[in-house]
């Protein structure tokens, strides 16, 4: 093995050598690069830039043995839509460089693309794959929308087919399986049909025989089935008269029947033709009688081609008796349309002389009559012209030549060499074949030469004649087509940059009248040429504009210097040139457009007959009336609706179908048979998205934007069109045109009855009728007929369907037989009557042609129908419509251990809301499962019919389910029955945008739940609501509690401090009073240590900064210690002292430090407030309590703008906060910019709805489907660098908090998409396949959010992380510590981990989950060093599974920093801050308890936060927490029972404080699970966050106290001074800065009938209205209102400036009591109205709860 495989790499290497340089590439080199090459092509993406663009990916396999060169080659192949749209055009250079995928494409003409690997590209090896991924305008949808044989060439080589995309079944495209393949915009309502929507649509009744005896179906019938003969071909003879030898010699053939001869005449067994004129008859009438008596049949017609149309009729009458047996009949008939007319395009693909007389036999059969042959186009020009040998020797050709001197370049897979169906023309011999046999059929064949545009074959040949003509100027000129000083850009829709004739150049019209003239000349003396259609379509924009000759002929012509005044022009030439050879003239209807979208006037033309195509009828795009105005003014029409008519389109909206679908998705033969000629408005059905579409919709109500039709003698038949741009072989165009062919002749000859029906209901029941018949007469004779003359008509494939275990087939067309496959079709058998379903084995169904050898395409067939697809309309109607209700039944009375909710969806719109794919996303905090599960996946909802499904994290999704949910009608309700775990108490717990999606789909937020009031949550109005277990003993406050709980704090009128945070020392005097502001003369001087923070305090009191001291009017700011107080050193950093001088007017502010100054200015500015106008003289000697002084914002899980992050900032300046935690990355996002690592903001930065997470993390915490909410965003370096500059102005220091290895799920996810994109595991933090399924307790649920520590590239990660990080802060404000997280590991996690199992084979000091933690935890310390940078953790970071902090001695040295939060005081965690602290960690307090500002304000369910940790936690609570006695804290259990003392420390004696000095600090905390903006995150945090700043600052006495009833009532002075000082300063202070602080509601009680009001924060006013009204009247805690009359009445507190209000409360008065309520928690703007007393009568006082 060893040494086959040495053998085979030096063979590789020696090829290498070889085909390694494109200069040594040689033949076989290439020759083996295209049998070696495996392609394979796929679209990935049709709708994620909806409409614009879709992606497409090109994987190339090496298959061989040899490696496949770099470079050197090109790759060429086919789109029909533009490659690289965003570059294509362009500046038509026609060659972009994509740099990220090192190749360059090319754009060469029309559909024809190159890619050309460049170095970099790599060489592909054996068995290894690259993929390549383009951008491709527009859609593609269907698999023939990619052609075969692509093309492999070399400079210098001969090209070759790629062997793998030879195959004309273009089975190296993917499958389109998902709705973003096969839908080509959000808004295609269009999905596959399924069997049993196929059996539904085509459901008709199987009569068991043909439907109708002749088709198409004759004017009148009448059968006498009681007389009968036998059709004995021996016995018969068929006379006819002189002009009918060729009639009867034609009838003899098809039916075997001898001519007679001579003069033998007889009256019985015979079949006499012949033609008797009558005046007023169409000459295409005939009559058809049976007389069985003497066996004799008569056919008379009004010429030689009645009389043919009278032999079809019975040729198809025979063909309906197959026992011969035929009564008797007579038929009178004739056609409704002198025009019936099938076009057959030969020029794109070209189709012989064979095919054209197949096609002839057809339509004579159906008594077609006109056959429009498209003969030139772009890409071939197929009819040899005398004279003009180029236009078939280059333009009948395509082959590999770029220049197009030997033929046009290869076209819609027609390969490299000019063997295929791109090349071919007919010869004049041809021609007059074709002519001769169409004219024994009596069809007339109208020439179809395409100009001006649509001509790039006739200007390449024609300029090949230049060439060839050089030396002779005027010789080589005569033919020539284009102007050669011509610069014009201009990109036709078959994207040819060189396909206009030039109108302005005489030899245009010398060449145009010599291919008339010849092709004239051909039908003289066969068939005259009485119409020459000369195309006249799609002329594209900017032809000519820069055309030198062009604007020479302009300004002698200036009557044409108009919109298309050019193409006027030409028509008006052509039509001249027509008019000389007696030829009408005709075209497709753009060509004869004018300005404003209407018809050049015919007298202008010089009143010549013209003939328009009306084709162009796309309902929506408003062309339609085009007909009729063409009919109106002169033109005659041939209508040739492309939503109807058009064989190019596939049958069915299938990927597999063969087809274009520009115009409609599809045209099934149904649908052409449903055409209604003479009133084209009623065939308005759809928009090419599926959207119905009716009559007004298009025209109007008074029908006012359709033109009526006032010359209906002008409309001259349809026709029914056949382009072959996907049409390469003679099978390909039988089944594309057949059997639609009959459809189109059925209404082309006989007008049905039902057509002129105007109620559509009924037209559409009598049309189906009818049409039961037709596709009866198809099913059992006439595809029969066709199958006879080797037609290749398209097998449709059956409909199908289960019911009681039975398979039902049903075929469109009955009579064709059904044939089912249990084995993926190795084997097939006929579908008997009683097929029982088989649940284990797939079954495939497939129809059979009516002469059993041929199939249609095979289905599969499902028991129960595979739900539809959604599109947007549906995704956008559930999302306008759908009105969500979540409500909470029970917490208290779990099931298996969870809580019972409801959900109640209601349809308020006026459309059903279908069963179909569509879900809608939510979240959810708890986990919706079972004791056995952690989380749901496919929980069905039978109730409602809907399931649940977990996506990762907090989201989930609600899906309908197949056979039970039915579809929710307009104002119908469904309601489910959801269980989660643990409970639901806050209103909160539910988040916003829900949103509904399908696959593929633009998510839309449901508007009922867009609304962060959350007022789709129903009320908790019911203790089963509100509590979350049965030992819970929270209530929501009555107003009476609330009362009771304000009682103790007294509103003395004023502040009651005069700083907060209170000074360590200050002395207000008691005579000298205030010092005035009011002067404009105060001015500012600092010692030069001091200038930015004389520049601040000058800022803020508006005053000037002095570059000298004066004597009076002054604020000093001055370089020294004024205390005799002891400070350690970190402490005396930020100390200052005030001197106040009210005689000179003197203020001092001393400090030895920059940051002692600016909180001394801090402390002056708060003593100047709220006016700023004056300072009480006091004397302030002030230091901190804590060097570290913080709050943790989480701008990860929702993200905070640099302008919110810099307000905080402000904010906790003005409190002396000195440290923000910015907590950067978590599970949900990462938020800042890592240049090295894009792919961090790149994807980890956003949240939208994106499955599979390629381009952003999945929606969570309520964040919305796309990426415009706070679930997105990120801080670009600059914006950082701008917040890390404006806390250093604050003296505040930033921590950046990294989370990891848990919670690292933002970050994993990014660095695996960079992984996949450079397959480079530089910094991969996760295993391939690595996914590990978890729970654990918290906000979150996910399988992949922990980092691999055992890999080498996680180090790799973090060193980069680190290095930016102190990049950004060095020259501003160095990095002293970093947060790393290290919360949240699951138990176990790393144990699996292949990279883990490496690690401790090859370390024998690690030998489990700890020893690993240890492993990380030295190695992100050792990184850290390197920048002199401390590491910190959360609480359980340094600790091993024992809950023991390791070591700080088996880290690398230096600080380590711990922020222990987790204290629940029942679980035995209270002592977890002295452990670390004794263990030598620097510890800053972080109890949950009391410091985590997410946490509810109250125990109430409107209250906005979580409760994990205490049900709630107000202002109060904080101000109380008692830093230096971690157990003095200690209140409640979570539940709010007693706690008792030795659940504080699990019955063990508590653990006491042995090392002081390493309580650093305290820290509050914002997590933003529930926060998504600034003003909720405002609320949340004020003003809990200034009571966490006197705790941080000042060391209050009560706190030493050891009783803990003494220590609360040591407190209540200080609180009720604080409380005071909030109410009438610090919350006008947050005012002023625009911060939406969290406003208590009141309480209230009813003493002695009278009805008095508190808050919680004395100042705050309160206010009254009765419930309903808005009469709003303010009273006073000291000033009650008198009980009345009134029964129900509402109360709120005021902001401190009025602007705001608090949540509403309710008060209700009963015949013994008044009972409250609460109202959600809402923002009023303030409105003044007219004050009114309000006297409110009690029976008995007292407000009770609800």
């Amino acid at each position: 093995m060893e040494r086959a495989y040495c053998i085979s790499s030096c063979v590789n290497i020696l090829w290498i050598a070889v085909i390694g340089s494109h200069a040594l590439l040689q033949q076989q080199d290439l020759d083996m690069i295209a049998q070696s090459i495996a392609i394979r092509a796929r679209v990935v993406d049709n709708l994620k830039y909806n409409t614009n663009k879709h992606i497409v990916e090109i994987s190339l396999t090496n298959i061989g043995s040899r490696v496949v060169a770099e470079v050197g080659w090109k790759l060429y192949f086919h789109s029909f839509f533009l490659v690289e749209p965003d570059h294509f055009p362009g500046n038509y250079s026609k060659t972009i460089l994509l740099h990220d995928q090192r190749i360059r494409v090319y754009m060469l003409q029309g559909d024809f693309f190159a890619i050309e690997p460049q170095q970099g590209f790599g060489e592909l090896q054996p068995n290894s794959t690259k993929t390549i991924s383009i951008f491709v305008a527009v859609w593609s949808i269907a698999r023939t929308d990619f052609m075969p044989k692509w093309i492999i060439a070399s400079d210098g080589l001969e090209a070759r087919v790629i062997n793998s995309t030879d195959d004309q079944s273009l089975k190296f495209v993917d499958a389109f399986v998902k709705p973003r393949q096969w839908k080509r915009y959000n808004f295609d309502r269009f999905n596959p049909y399924t069997c049993q929507e196929r059996a539904r649509k085509f459901n008709v009744t199987d009569r068991g025989k043909t439907g109708r005896l002749i088709l198409p179906s004759p004017r009148e019938i009448t059968i006498d089935e009681s007389k009968m003969m036998k059709f004995n071909v021996q016995s018969l003879k068929i006379q006819y008269s002189d002009d009918l030898e060729s009639e009867a010699e034609y009838l003899s053939n098809k039916t075997g029947v001898q001519v007679a001869t001579g003069t033998e005449q007889q009256s019985n067994n015979v079949i006499q033709l012949q033609v008797r004129k009558d005046l007023n008859s169409n000459p295409e009438d005939y009559t058809l009688s049976i007389i069985t008596s003497s066996n004799y049949t008569q056919i008379t017609g009004q010429s030689p081609t009645g009389v043919f149309y009278g032999i079809q009729s019975l040729l198809s009458i025979i063909a309906s008796f197959p026992d011969m047996r035929i009564p008797d009949m007579r038929v009178v008939d004739g056609p409704r349309y002198s025009y019936r007319g099938m076009h057959l395009d030969v020029a794109r693909n070209f189709h012989d002389v064979e095919d054209v007389k197949r096609l002839i036999r057809a339509m004579a059969m159906y008594k077609l009559n006109k056959l429009h042959l498209h003969l030139t186009d772009d890409e071939g020009w197929r009819l040899e012209i005398p004279g003009l040998p180029e236009l078939t020797e280059v333009g009948g050709r395509r082959c590999f030549d770029l220049n197009e001197t030997l033929c046009i370049l290869p076209q819609y897979g027609s390969g490299p060499t000019n063997e295929t169906s791109g090349s071919g023309f007919f010869s004049v011999g041809d021609y007059r074949t074709i002519l001769s046999y169409a004219k024994t059929h009596h069809i007339e064949i109208i020439p179809e030469i395409d100009t001006p545009g649509h001509a790039h074959s006739a200007i390449r040949s024609m300029e090949q004649r230049y060439l060839k003509h050089a030396e002779n100027v005027t010789a080589a000129n005569y033919f020539r087509l284009f102007d050669a000083n011509d610069t014009s850009q201009y990109l036709s829709i078959q994207m040819y940059t060189d396909n206009a004739i030039n109108p302005c150049i005489e030899s245009t019209y010398i060449f145009m009248e010599h291919v008339m003239t010849e092709v004239y000349k051909m039908h003289q003396d066969i068939q005259p040429l009485k119409i020459f259609h000369f195309g006249g379509d799609e002329v594209a924009n900017g032809a000519w504009v820069n055309s030198t000759a062009c604007k020479y002929f302009l300004t002698q012509n200036p009557k044409y210097s108009v919109p298309k005044g050019l193409k006027k022009y030409f028509v008006e030439r052509v039509t001249r040139i027509a008019q000389k050879l007696n030829l009408t003239i005709f075209g497709w209807e753009d060509g004869y457009i004018g300005d404003q979208n209407q018809p050049f006037p015919v007298e202008d033309l010089g009143n010549h007959n013209f003939i328009a195509n009306a084709w162009d009828n796309v309902w929506e795009w408003g062309a339609a009336m085009r007909a009729y105005r063409f009919a109106n003014k002169g033109y005659k029409v041939v209508l040739s609706f492309a939503t109807h008519l058009y064989f190019d389109h596939p049958y069915e909206p299938d990927p597999e179908e063969r087809g274009l679908y520009w115009a409609p998705r599809f045209t099934d033969t149904k649908k052409t048979f449903g055409f209604i000629p003479d009133r084209i408005y009623d065939n308005i059905d759809m928009e090419r998205s599926g959207k119905p579409l009716t009559k007004a919709d298009v025209c109007g109500e008074q029908m006012e934007k359709c033109d009526p039709l006032d010359h209906p003698e002008n409309i001259l038949g349809i026709q029914g069109q056949m382009w072959s741009e996907t049409i390469r072989y003679p099978e390909h165009m039988d089944y594309m045109i057949f059997p639609r062919l009959l459809a189109l002749a059925e209404r082309a000859w006989h007008k049905a009855s039902w057509e002129t029906i105007t109620d559509v209901e009924v037209r559409n029941m009598q049309r189906d009728s009818d049409w039961e018949s037709f596709a009866n007469a198809l099913g059992y004779k006439e595809l029969k007929r066709l199958d006879d003359e080797n037609i290749k008509y398209r097998v449709p494939p059956p409909g199908g369907s289960v019911d009681n275990s039975k398979i039902i087939v049903t075929s469109t067309f009955p009579g064709l037989k059904v044939q089912y496959s249990n084995d993926g079709g190795t084997t097939w058998t006929d579908v008997p009557s009683d097929l029982p379903w088989n649940r284990n084995r797939t079954c495939h169904l497939r129809t059979v042609s009516a002469s059993g050898t041929r199939y249609s395409r095979a289905v599969q067939l499902f028991e129960v129908e595979p739900v539809p697809s959604a599109d947007q309309i549906i995704v956008d109607d559930i999302a306008n419509d759908a009105i969500i209700k979540y409500d909470i039944i029970d917490n208290i009375n779990k099931v298996d251990g969870m809580y019972t909710a409801s959900l109640t969806l209601t349809n308020a719109g006026q459309i059903k809301l279908p069963l179909a794919t569509w879900k809608i996303y939510f979240y959810i905090l708890t986990k919706i499962g079972n004791e056995t599960s952690p989380v749901a996946d496919d929980l069905v909802l039978k109730e409602c019919g809907l399931s649940i499904h977990f996506v990762e994290g907090t989201l989930y999704y609600l899906a309908p389910v197949n056979g039970i949910f039915k579809g929710l009608k307009p104002g119908e309700s469904i309601r489910c029955i959801i269980r989660a775990k643990d409970w639901n108490v806050a209103r909160t717990d539910v988040m916003p945008n829900w949103y509904v999606t399908d696959e593929d789909m633009v998510p839309k937020v449901i508007n009922s739940t867009a609304d962060e009031e959350l007022g789709f949550v129903g009320k908790y109005d019911t203790l089963q609501k509100w509590r979350r277990y049965k030992n819970d003993r929270y209530d929501p406050y009555t107003l009476k509690v609330r009362y009771a709980l304000n009682a103790d704090i007294r509103d003395i009128g004023k502040e009651g401090s005069l700083v907060i945070p209170t000074p360590y020392s200050i002395k207000q005097s008691d005579t000298e009073g205030y010092i005035s502001f009011k002067s404009s003369d105060w001015k500012i001087y600092s010692d030069s240590a001091f200038e930015n923070e004389a520049n601040y305090l000058a800022d803020q009191l508006r005053f000037r900064v002095a570059n000298a001291p004066w004597e009076s009017k002054m604020i000093l700011i001055k370089n020294g210690n004024q205390t005799s107080a002891y400070l350690t050193e970190e402490l005396n950093k930020e100390s200052y002292s005030i001197r106040m001088n009210k005689t000179n007017e003197i203020i001092q502010i001393w400090a030895t430090t920059s940051a002692g100054a600016f909180y001394g200015a801090q402390t002056l500015l708060s003593l100047s407030q709220p006016e700023r106008t004056r300072v009480p003289v006091v004397q302030i000697d002030d230091h901190p309590r804590f060097r570290y002084r913080g709050i943790m914002l989480d701008v990860a899980r929702n993200f905070q703008p640099k302008e919110e992050v810099m307000k905080l900032l402000d904010v906790m300046a003005m409190y002396k906060l000195n440290t923000l935690q910015l907590h950067l990355a978590d599970d949900e996002g990462w938020r800042i910019q890592i240049p090295k690592l894009p792919e961090l903001t790149q994807m980890g930065a956003k949240r939208c709805h994106d499955l599979n997470e390629n381009e952003c993390l999945h929606p969570a915490f309520g964040s919305g489907p796309d990426n415009k909410t706070s679930g997105s965003g990120y801080y670009t370096s600059k914006d950082y660098r701008e917040i890390v500059t404006h806390a250093k102005s604050r003296h505040i220091k930033i921590i950046p908090d990294i989370g990891m290895p848990g919670h690292s799920r933002a970050a994993i996810i990014a660095m695996e998409r960079r992984y996949l994109k450079y397959q480079g595991d530089d910094f991969r933090l996760s295993e391939s396949n690595q996914t590990w399924k978890y729970d654990y307790f918290g906000t979150t649920v996910y399988r992949d959010s922990v980092v691999n520590v055992c890999m080498n590239s996680t180090f790799n990660f973090i060193d980069t992380i680190l290095a930016e990080l102190a990049s950004l802060h060095n020259d501003i404000q160095p990095i002293k510590i970093v947060l790393f997280g290290g919360d949240r590991v699951p138990s176990g996690i790393w144990l699996a981990s292949k990279a883990c199992q490496k690690l401790m084979e090859d370390n024998n000091m690690i030998n489990n989950e700890d020893d690993i933690k240890l492993y990380f935890l030295r190695n992100i310390a050792s990184i850290a060093k390197k920048f002199s940078i401390s590491i910190s953790s959360f609480g359980n970071g340094f600790m091993d599974s024992g809950s023991r902090p390791f070591s700080n001695t088996s880290l690398p040295a230096g600080d380590l920093y711990v922020y222990p939060t987790d204290n629940i005081w029942e679980q035995g965690k209270s002592n977890i801050s002295y452990r670390y602290a004794n263990s030598g960690y620097k510890v800053i307090l972080s109890l949950a308890t009391h410091l985590f500002f997410d946490i509810c304000y109250e125990p109430d369910p409107e209250e906005r936060g979580f409760y994990w940790s205490t049900r709630y936690i107000d202002t109060r609570k904080v101000f109380g927490f008692v830093p230096d006695n971690i157990y003095a804290n200690a209140d409640v259990k979570v539940s709010g029972e007693e706690l008792k003392k030795e659940e504080i420390c699990n019955g063990a004696e508590c653990l006491k404080l042995t090392r002081p000095e390493n309580i650093i600090g305290v820290q509050g905390f914002l997590w933003t699970d529930i926060i998504r903006s600034k003003s909720i995150l405002e609320h949340m945090a004020f003003p809990r966050m200034i009571a966490l700043a006197e705790r941080a600052w000042h060391k209050a006495p009560w706190e030493d106290i050891e009783n803990a009833e003494s220590r609360r009532s040591a407190m209540k002075s200080d609180l009720e001074y604080f409380l005071n000082t909030l109410g009438y300063k610090e919350l006008k202070r947050l005012d002023e800065m625009n911060i939406n602080y969290r406003i208590p509601p009141p309480g209230a009680i009813i003493d002695n009938g009278l009805l008095k009001v508190n808050s919680p924060i004395p100042g705050l006013k309160i206010e009254i209205t009765p419930k309903g009204k808005s009469s709003w009247k303010e009273f006073t805690w000291t000033n009650p209102v008198k009980v009345g009359n009134v029964n129900e009445f509402q109360l709120r507190t005021r902001s401190a400036d009025s602007r705001r209000y608090s949540r509403i409360l309710e008060g209700k008065v009963q015949s013994t009591n008044v009972v409250s309520k609460a109202v959600p928690l809402c923002t009023f703007a303030w409105a003044l109205n007219s004050w009114l007393w309000i006297i409110v009568y009690v029976i008995q006082k007292g407000i009770a709860q609800k």
